[in-house]
């Protein structure tokens, strides 16, 4: 991603001020004008380490994701063995670690969002990760002994995905990715999506 050698601590600043300016303002309307100023570069330097806006986005949404995936894995200990449960108990931490990481949250937002169409490409490979991570956290150790017999419990997770995914759309379609409107409604929108998931724990468990 990143072209020639660049120091440590000057990576460190371009990123810092790069996650800054996207995270406020968007892939769109972010400013390099602003990311070198604030970081002490020239454009020319910048571009020389990056090439382009772009190319400059996808190494914070990446460097970005990363970062999140391993506060994530390393804080997250015990979850329950109901996968209802556990979904919800998942889904609180992330608002958690939203909280506590907004710039980070919000640019990948975007990157998996409203933007995802336009960088699915690139960034094809870390969202595969991502949803596999996620299927090993949400699937591992589970306790079947829940469910009804005659239900088919892959097909209830595919269906939770799929809720997951149609609500996240849904939820990008009303607040875009502005992640302090989502976080004001964060209480609203939990309250929904438990909603729909009761409805379907009330048809599968015993």
């Amino acid at each position: 991603m990143i072209q020639g050698n660049l120091q440590k601590e000057k990576e460190d600043k371009i990123y810092k001020e790069a996650l800054k300016e996207f995270a406020q303002n968007g892939y769109d309307k972010g400013s390099t004008n602003t990311i070198v100023k604030e970081a002490g570069i020239s454009k020319g330097a910048l571009f020389n380490y990056f090439k382009n806006k772009r190319r400059l986005y996808l190494y914070v949404v990446n460097r970005a994701l990363k970062e999140l995936e391993q506060v994530f894995l390393e804080d997250i200990k015990s979850v329950s063995y109901d996968i209802f449960e556990r979904i919800a108990e998942i889904c609180e931490y992330k608002v958690k670690l939203a909280l506590k990481f907004p710039m980070e949250s919000t640019i990948t937002m975007e990157a998996f969002g409203v933007k995802f169409e336009d960088f699915q490409d690139e960034l094809k490979s870390e969202y595969d990760r991502y949803v596999e991570i996620s299927n090993k956290l949400l699937l591992e150790n589970i306790d079947y002994s829940k469910f009804k017999e005659e239900v088919d419990v892959k097909a209830v997770f595919e269906m939770l995905l799929y809720i997951s995914e149609g609500f996240s759309k849904k939820i990008m379609a009303t607040y875009g990715s502005n992640y302090n409107v989502i976080m004001n409604n964060r209480e609203k929108i939990n309250k929904e999506f438990s909603r729909f998931v009761e409805i379907i724990k009330n048809s599968v468990y015993k």
